[in-house]
């Protein structure tokens, strides 16, 4: 993936009550491959330690991880991204993360070239989505399954049809 290592990489995270994933994640987004991603963090209002993790996050990172302004009270989950959302403009791909995932070390970089090959069949001006599957584990990280999709049954669109996507959990 040398082809495009400045293309900037917008980590958006919401955060709430998330101590016992959160700095594992953290952690992850850190150690990946790719190296040109900034990490912005909106947390809802957290009653447990996940500031304090963040904060020291954000000490050992502080080119790389960015805490957004909160509001006294919860926002709930949309708004909480949206928050994070605010911090991180002008940036050229945008990545989403949950507060327990814990990432691959190539994930952006996996993720960035398929779009940068979709962009190639498409066209730069193309709105694109990517995503992909996750491994299922238990808090230890041991794996149950190899992927969501097939473990959860999912129905994923027969063809790349916008509304199939904003219909199904794909």
């Amino acid at each position: 993936m040398d082809k495009d290592r400045k293309a900037e990489i917008a980590v958006v995270m919401a955060v709430y009550n998330g101590e016992l994933y959160l700095e594992g994640q953290l952690r992850s987004i850190a150690a990946q491959t790719y190296g040109n991603w900034h990490l912005f963090i909106s947390d809802d209002n957290s009653s447990d330690s996940s500031r304090e993790i963040i904060d020291r996050m954000a000490d050992l990172y502080p080119e790389r991880i960015s805490l957004t302004g909160n509001a006294p009270d919860n926002r709930g989950s949309r708004n909480n991204f949206g928050n994070a959302l605010k911090g991180a403009r002008g940036y050229d791909y945008y990545m989403f993360s949950d507060q327990d995932d814990v990432w691959m070390p190539d994930k952006m970089d996996v993720l960035l070239e398929r779009m940068h090959g979709l962009e190639q069949l498409n066209g730069r001006d193309c709105p694109l989505l990517v995503y992909s599957d996750l491994e299922v584990t238990d808090n230890a990280l041991n794996i149950l399954s190899e992927s969501f999709i097939a473990s959860s049954a999912l129905r994923l669109p027969e063809k790349n049809i916008l509304q199939q996507f904003l219909l199904y959990n794909c």
